[in-house]
């Protein structure tokens, strides 16, 4: 089963600024950036040397390598930015396009692993695990793997969908203390509830609610929401805990989004929602915090990130 590992912008930014000087001792002369995928890595280091940046296109349906704008000076030696060194043909088409024109040429990428088909010069992130699968903070929409491959083409945040938490977002939190006092009458309260003033108006086709609501609870629930004319698949709490903690409900919550393809999580509570950012960093997180919602984004710890060595020549 492959491994999710997230690089936040900030994990990649600071190997881009250790393997600066090693590039920058290297003297090049260029860089050179396959569109869109290199765009941050080589504009990233293109600022960190002073060197000038060049694009070009790839097909990969065609194997075709095309020039946007000037060309370098003949005869430089140029740093050839992707963002990942994956098993295709991308890096390495694009190398020896270069060579053909008389190039010499080094790489640079912000990961790889042992099924890339180029071992890049340089690399932020390299896994020895064949089992390791990198997930970079532009490439979100490939959590949602299965309408990826099902309907390739689409702009990217066509595939992104987003699970939402149910109270506290769609319908006020009843107090937890009506809950200890007597539970079904914390439960008829809640029943009558009127959808919330910071409710969404609308849910986009993909989305769903994965609530921390036990499956026990779901014939009343689908019915308020059938009430108030929400339909939206919903997804039940049903890890068997019986008193569950915020952590324990924002574990469960982050892995059935991410086991449902959802790249966004929306939680009305913070604390769950700080969890659910940490454990789950590939997960765009979103604090709804009555209707004013914050963005969280947690990076995956630095002793974990630090296993994954990087490539320098």
């Amino acid at each position: 089963m492959k491994r999710n590992v997230f690089l936040d912008y900030t994990s990649i930014s600071l190997r881009l600024d250790t393997l600066s000087k090693q590039i920058q001792a290297s003297n090049m002369d260029a860089i050179v950036i396959i569109l869109r995928g290199g765009s941050f890595v080589g504009m990233h280091m293109a600022f960190l040397i002073g060197l000038p940046y060049y694009f070009l296109h790839y097909d990969r349906s065609k194997r075709k390598v095309s020039w946007i704008g000037q060309l370098p000076p003949q005869g430089s030696h140029v740093l050839l930015c992707e963002d990942i060194a994956g098993s295709g043909h991308t890096l390495s088409d694009c190398k020896n396009d270069l060579i053909k024109r008389g190039y010499s040429c080094s790489t640079l990428v912000a990961c790889g692993d042992q099924i890339s088909a180029t071992l890049p010069d340089y690399s932020c992130f390299y896994a020895e695990d064949r089992d390791t699968r990198f997930i970079l903070p532009w490439e979100r929409h490939m959590l949602n793997s299965k309408e990826v491959h099902e309907r390739p083409g689409e702009a990217d945040h066509v595939y992104e969908h987003t699970g939402w938490d149910m109270d506290g977002v769609f319908l006020e939190d009843v107090d937890s203390m009506h809950y200890e006092a007597n539970l079904e009458n914390a439960l008829a309260m809640r029943d009558l509830l009127k959808p919330a003033l910071y409710a969404p108006r609308m849910i986009a086709p993909g989305d769903m609610i994965i609530t921390g609501r036990p499956v026990i609870d779901k014939h009343r629930t689908l019915q308020w929401l059938n009430q108030h004319q929400y339909v939206v698949p919903v997804i039940f709490r049903d890890d068997g805990i019986e008193h569950p903690t915020a952590e324990s409900t924002a574990r469960w919550k982050g892995l059935k989004a991410i086991e449902l393809s959802m790249t966004h999580y929306i939680e009305s509570d913070a604390q769950q929602a700080a969890y659910i950012a940490a454990m789950y960093p590939e997960l765009r997180v979103t604090w709804w915090n009555k209707g004013e919602p914050i963005q969280l984004q947690a990076s995956p710890k630095v002793e974990e990130l630090d296993s994954y060595r990087w490539i320098a020549k």
